[in-house]
């Protein structure tokens, strides 16, 4: 006889960071709807988010890569540094390969893209909490045809010099 799963003896506490206020109140609209899942707090900037991190001790932060004043790639970098035991979830409407290389250096839980739909990210959340890692089906197109051009690179250049990633000032140069 199989066990049923066990059930965590809390909801998963969850902070939004997005700069846009609409965004927040729809995604905290949709996972108010879920028994398992509570919304602990909302933050606009990368100040107040990395505050509420630190004083809610969330499970999973749910971060926009682009943050009015900032860079959410620099909030998830120092959220992986001081918080390593939080779950973050990229929220995206980009793809840009530079950014899902510079947030899988960092370690991010997940990525996905705001063409998803709430019952998505509800899932996507579930996942990471449980030790998953989420990629949406765009991004992970993406990732896959990235390594496969350059493994086929370094077969054709081996003796070439290899190209650095963008740096993380590159990246919020290249998002103005």
């Amino acid at each position: 006889m199989v066990e049923p799963a066990l059930k965590r003896s809390r909801p998963t506490r969850v902070v939004l960071v997005d700069d846009h206020a609409m965004v927040r109140q729809g995604i905290r609209y949709r996972l108010d709807q879920e028994d398992d899942i509570l919304v602990v707090g909302e933050a606009e900037t990368r100040e107040a988010g990395i505050a509420l991190v630190e004083q809610l001790q969330p499970d999973v932060v749910v971060l926009d890569i682009r943050l009015r004043q900032d860079s959410g790639i620099e909030v998830a970098k120092k959220l992986r540094a001081e918080h390593p035991s939080v779950k973050i979830l990229i929220l995206s409407a980009y793809d840009f390969d530079q950014y899902v290389r510079a947030l899988a250096r960092v370690g991010v839980d997940g990525y996905i893209s705001k063409e998803n739909s709430q019952d998505e990210l509800v899932e996507a959340i579930r996942e990471v909490v449980k030790g998953g890692s989420i990629l949406s089906p765009r991004v992970a197109t993406k990732v896959i045809r990235n390594v496969s051009d350059q493994h086929e690179a370094q077969t054709v250049h081996a003796d070439a010099p290899q190209t650095d990633e963008l740096t993380l000032r590159e990246l919020e140069i290249l998002q103005l």
